[in-house]
């Protein structure tokens, strides 16, 4: 078994893209392995793992979940154990969590009959919104019933080793939308015989930016403009179709079906106004991620069993994770690790999980899975 540093760096060096981790996937079942699970599930929803520890009946099941795919982000150079693929970087701490998971899957091996029956879930696909709804989906996932599921993630901006911990909504719902506007071609010398998108693109940009601040919603609310395409680069054309992209984002999942249905209507709109067909889809969809309030007190007990520093933020997290899809069926935890103050903002290319607080990370991971079973 390797020491959990060296894990770490090893996974952190063979980063995989969302429905690609197979690598990852081989190193981790190995571990696993070494902790004799009950039941070991491979293949789970795509390169997912579910590691199965049978304790005692009476007791409550208690699941714990890691993320494990990377981000399509080229890594800046300079690390020891940087990334061996290039434009692929475990810039979101992702190492860090799976490594985290087989540290406490160590811990159990040594203790299970003192705890219900533990699940260890290795989750793929979470950068794109989809590995949660397939895990639920997974035939394997039925052979499992946790009462408690707990996810985590290492947060910068926080004093290291602290909890970050919050009732409610813990982040926030998401979607991003692409919005494709067609018109006509035309030589650039007659634009009036052609139907272009610009200036309807123009004010669709400037109505999607506005858009959190000109109407009323619930809670906060967020639109991001992500990208923008018209035309193609020939100074004799007028461009016939345009491309936009952007992010939505809502503290309430309401709000967020409410800056969905006003862009529609928007694009109706100027879809009039300027003679041009459109197409509305949608990707990478995070729904709220709503913490149970029994759930988040086992883990602000352990923390402070461990004397931890516990940061209670007033307000959610503008990021998502699918984790939400589990916070729907069970009872569920999602909670932060401090990464430092100094840390590099979540996907900046320099970002890089902190080993320090691996240790701690686990102690808690088994604190909080102790309260759960007594």
């Amino acid at each position: 078994m390797l020491p959990l540093v060296e894990l770490r760096r090893m996974l952190h060096r063979i980063p995989e893209l969302a429905g690609n981790e197979s690598e990852t996937a081989k190193i981790l079942i190995e571990e696993l392995q070494a902790t004799t699970p009950d039941e070991l599930y491979t293949n789970v929803a795509g390169y997912g793992i579910i590691a199965v520890y049978k304790g005692q009946p009476e007791k409550p099941s208690v699941m714990f979940r890691a993320d494990m795919d990377a981000l399509p982000i080229e890594e800046d150079p300079g690390l020891d154990y940087c990334s061996e693929r290039n434009g692929v970087a475990h810039v979101c701490g992702h190492d860090g969590h799976m490594s985290m998971l087989v540290g406490l899957a160590r811990k159990i091996a040594k203790n299970r009959q003192q705890f219900g029956d533990v699940i260890l879930l290795f989750q793929p696909a979470e950068e794109t919104g989809q590995g949660a709804i397939q895990i639920l989906k997974d035939d394997a996932f039925r052979n499992v019933n946790p009462q408690f599921v707990f996810g985590f993630h290492s947060i910068p901006g926080y004093q290291l080793n602290s909890i970050i911990l919050k009732k409610g909504v813990f982040n926030s719902a998401s979607v991003g939308i692409t919005i494709r506007l067609l018109g006509k071609t035309s030589h650039a010398s007659h634009p009036e015989r052609g139907k272009s998108p610009a200036l309807a693109l123009a004010e669709l940009i400037q109505y999607t930016s506005a858009l959190p601040y000109t109407q009323s919603f619930k809670d906060v609310t967020l639109t991001t403009v992500i990208h923008a395409l018209l035309g193609e680069i020939a100074f004799g054309t007028s461009p016939g179709k345009a491309e936009f992209r952007a992010t939505l984002r809502a503290f309430v999942d309401t709000d967020l079906e409410k800056l969905k249905k006003l862009l529609e209507e928007k694009v109706e709109q100027l879809s009039q106004k300027y003679q041009l067909a459109h197409n509305i889809s949608y990707n990478d969809y995070f729904p709220a991620n709503k913490n149970d309030d029994e759930a988040v007190e086992l883990v602000f007990k352990a923390a402070q069993t461990l004397q931890l520093s516990i940061i209670k933020p007033t307000t959610s997290f503008r990021w998502s994770d699918d984790f939400a899809y589990f916070s729907s069926e069970f009872q569920t935890a999602y909670f932060g690790f401090g990464a430092g103050l100094e840390q590099p903002e979540l996907h900046a290319s320099n970002f890089d999980f902190p080993d320090e607080i691996l240790e701690n990370g686990v102690k808690l991971l088994y604190q909080i899975l102790k309260l759960a079973s007594s």
